[in-house]
């Protein structure tokens, strides 16, 4: 491929290959076929096709498709075969409609609970996301078909999107927000990246070369195309040089006049365009239209669909057992939602679905019986008190009820952020009076974020569907009557409030200024660090069996951790491996910190696997360990470090529920010598692995007055001394005064600092 791209760049003057790197149109490529350059479509995903043609009177109407569970949904399987599996169904339906790139997954993590677009990303955990994105990326591209992953970088909320600028530390910049997509870069070669639109520390991404160029091909691998979200790009010369490949949609030629006039001046080389251009060849030669693709089987789709929605859905809450429901009795089913579900998000994800189940005709054909439905609420989500009295009727008639409820479609879409985690107040009011008049009530949520629950303890039963697309009824249908055995965990943490939420307070900023203050503590890190109570914990869901995690070790780099079914039915369990750090002795003074400086969270996830077991069964999972699972990124290093120490690895059900734990110890990885200075505290050269201890001993006696060495001899020379713990946010320099002058200071920092770069490099010889 490499010498057919460089013959067409031969081939090409400066002009056409400034146009190539443009969209023709609304949603293609430019092409030259008389180069070899052939002409390709995109289109939007990524939990169906979002194929766009136009009418006779020249207005866009979407092309049928399957509608798979969301972005949000699919998380909470944990089920990375699974997700691959439901990308190669999109990527044939792909193919049937000669589309070549797909545009998804979106893989943004969810810092606060009500951002619109919650429900087309995954997770609020980097590393879940990353493996979920990679599983899909993995299915759609072996159809042949190209993915993108966006957006690019820091985009969690939707209020002043195209002006807003992320202020985020570097740390949690790549520890959080950049490391999904570094993992789909890694793990699953995708072949496009769509820079998002928003600015990161008051630059915007797409200007930022150290994120698009030095970070992203450099350091991560990444050879495809970056491109634009759709007019996502503020200056596109200054785009270019930071390594930006194709604006979209067409300007017109309005850009493409702008870049070759900085060509001309020499703001921008030849070798930058041919880079660019080349990029973009390698993705659209790699993926050419499926000319004569067989047409997908829709009805497989759909029951791919269904499929996937039941092992997506999370049941929260199952007091006395009241699921699964029995069969053939008396059932009232009462909410619009149960005859016109809400399968999916709105905005430009929202698919056009071949068809819909009617959940009410399911939960007929399960029951075996005749059901009593009741609207509840009318299709503005707004209720009566005749419509409560229905409800509440058939309820009473029937002796035990589900209720469908939710958010809306207005709540949750593209471009607009909840202001709040409420439901509308007519599906509040309708479960508090339906529970209120019967006690055998189940609730089947549809939404895609989280949300308060003011009833939560008056109902025994909650199921949260989701937003399971197109076939999501059969699957509420057989859930609810056992035919199958709920088997999803929550991706993301339920608060008790809305203010209790990490991102509560600076969400969504100041003007065009949003200040992360949560840092590197965003949802269950939040949570577990501030000792907080939730509603649901991360990683969270119930089974109709019972699960025991009998044993963990660790052999050979490799933690083995054995799960038992000890209920009565088969199951499927995710079994989850979180690693926690050593913590400093003084907790009472070094609130959070490790023994090495660095503030950690309690604990963070770096596996999973979801099992099946029949009844009595037992399973070993195994994880294999990494060095990114014990690292930091130090922003003076500029890279991820790996701290040294004793670790605790925890395995369980769910981020509050961690029954086995294990220590290990790791080494300390290699890293530039810390040079002493003047303004660095005491706490800085003890803690820091960087400096020899018996250097950074033998300094601070050397700075220290007699008597308080003579007391750090009779304890001995560590953080348990008094002295040292009394010292340790005392800076250098004011040591100056009746014992040092500051020549002399400066003396012993030169001595030391040379006796550090002495040892560095008898250590290299």
């Amino acid at each position: 491929m490499e010498s057919k791209i460089i013959s067409i760049l031969s081939k090409m003057t400066v002009e056409e290959k400034i146009s190539l790197c443009s969209g023709r149109d609304l949603w293609n490529l430019e092409y030259f076929e008389e180069y070899g350059v052939p002409k390709i479509q995109m289109c939007d995903g990524p939990h169906g096709l979002r194929k766009r043609l136009k009418n006779e009177k020249g207005e866009y109407y979407g092309v049928k498709a399957t509608c798979f569970p969301s972005a949000a949904t699919m998380a909470n399987s944990w089920d990375t075969e699974l997700v691959r599996r439901v990308g190669e169904y999109i990527g044939d339906e792909c193919r049937a409609e000669q589309i070549s790139i797909l545009l998804g997954p979106g893989i943004n993590i969810k810092r606060a609970p009500n951002c619109g677009r919650n429900f087309e990303y995954y997770s609020e955990d980097p590393y879940l996301s990353g493996k979920m994105a990679s599983g899909f990326i993995r299915g759609v591209q072996s159809r042949g078909i190209a993915t993108c992953a966006k957006h690019f970088c820091v985009n969690n909320q939707e209020t002043r999107r195209f002006t807003t600028s992320a202020n985020v530390s570097e740390r949690a910049l790549h520890e959080i927000y950049l490391t999904p997509f570094e993992i789909a870069v890694k793990e699953a070669n995708v072949q496009a990246i769509m820079h998002s639109y928003n600015r990161v520390n008051g630059k915007y991404v797409s200007e930022r070369g150290e994120l698009v160029t030095d970070l992203l091909r450099k350091k991560w691998g990444f050879n495809g195309y970056v491109m634009s979200d759709w007019w996502a790009m503020s200056d596109r010369v200054a785009a270019y040089k930071a390594g930006v490949d194709v604006e979209m949609p067409s300007s017109g030629g309005v850009r493409d006049r702008e870049v070759l006039e900085a060509y001309k001046k020499g703001e921008i080389s030849i070798e930058q365009i041919d880079a660019s251009v080349a990029n973009i060849l390698r993705v659209v030669l790699g993926h050419l239209p499926s000319e004569g693709a067989a047409p997908y089987d829709v009805e497989e789709h759909h029951l791919a669909a269904a499929k996937a929605a039941e092992e997506c859905m999370v049941l929260l809450k199952n007091e006395g057992g009241i699921l699964p429901l029995a069969s053939g009795k008396p059932l009232a089913v009462i909410g619009r939602f149960a005859k016109c579900p809400r399968i999916q998000g709105g905005g430009s994800s929202h698919v056009e679905p071949n068809k819909v189940d009617d959940i009410t005709e399911f939960i007929a054909n399960e029951n075996k019986y005749d059901i009593t439905y009741a609207d509840g609420y009318d299709e503005n989500h707004e209720t009566t008190d005749t419509l409560i009295s229905e409800a509440v009727n058939a309820a009473r008639k029937c002796g035990r009820a589900v209720i469908f409820a939710g958010m809306p479609g207005s709540y949750e879409t593209e471009g607009r952020d909840r202001r709040h985690m409420k439901l509308p107040p007519a599906h509040n009011a309708l479960i508090e009076a339906v529970s209120a008049a019967c006690d055998k009530v189940v609730v089947v949520l549809m939404a895609g974020s989280p949300n308060e629950m003011p009833w939560i303890h008056k109902v025994p039963a909650l199921l949260h569907a989701y937003l399971g697309g197109q076939a999501l009824g059969g699957a509420v249908a057989r859930i609810l009557f056992g035919k199958v055995n709920p088997c999803g965990k929550l991706a993301e943490t339920y608060p008790l409030r809305f203010e209790d939420n990490p991102a509560y307070i600076n969400f969504p900023g100041n003007g065009d200024n949003c200040l992360y203050g949560e840092d590197i503590y965003v949802g269950y890190r939040y949570y577990d660090k501030r000792k907080m109570d939730v509603l649901f914990p991360f990683g969270y869901g119930l089974s109709y069996t019972k699960f025991e995690y009998t044993s963990i070790n660790v052999q050979e780099n490799t933690v083995k951790v054995t799960v038992k079914n000890v209920g009565d039915r088969a199951g499927k369990e995710v079994v989850q491996l979180y690693v926690g750090c050593d913590r400093h002795p003084y907790t009472y003074t070094f609130v959070g910190m490790s023994a090495h400086g660095y503030d950690r969270a309690e604990r963070s996830l770096i596996g999973f696997e979801k099992v099946h077991l029949e009844a009595g069964e037992e399973k070993t999972v195994e994880f294999p360990l990494q060095d990114r699972f014990f690292s930091v990124y130090d922003e003076d290093l500029g890279d991820f470090k790996k701290i040294g120490g004793d670790y605790e690895l925890y395995a369980g059900g769910s981020s509050r529920d961690l029954p086995l734990c294990t220590k290990i110890a790791v080494e300390e990885s290699t890293s530039l010598p810390v040079c002493i200075a003047k303004n660095m505290t005491f706490e800085d050269i003890l803690l820091n692995k960087s400096i020899p201890s018996d250097i950074a001993e033998s300094f601070i006696r050397s700075v220290l007055a007699p008597k308080l060495v003579a007391k750090l001899d009779e304890l001995g020379f560590s953080f348990d001394n008094p002295v040292l713990r009394r010292k340790r946010d005392s800076v250098l320099r004011q040591s100056v005064g009746s014992r040092l002058t500051p020549g002399q200071l400066d003396e012993l920092i030169d001595a030391a600092n040379a006796e550090i770069e002495k040892r560095v490099q008898n250590d290299g010889k």
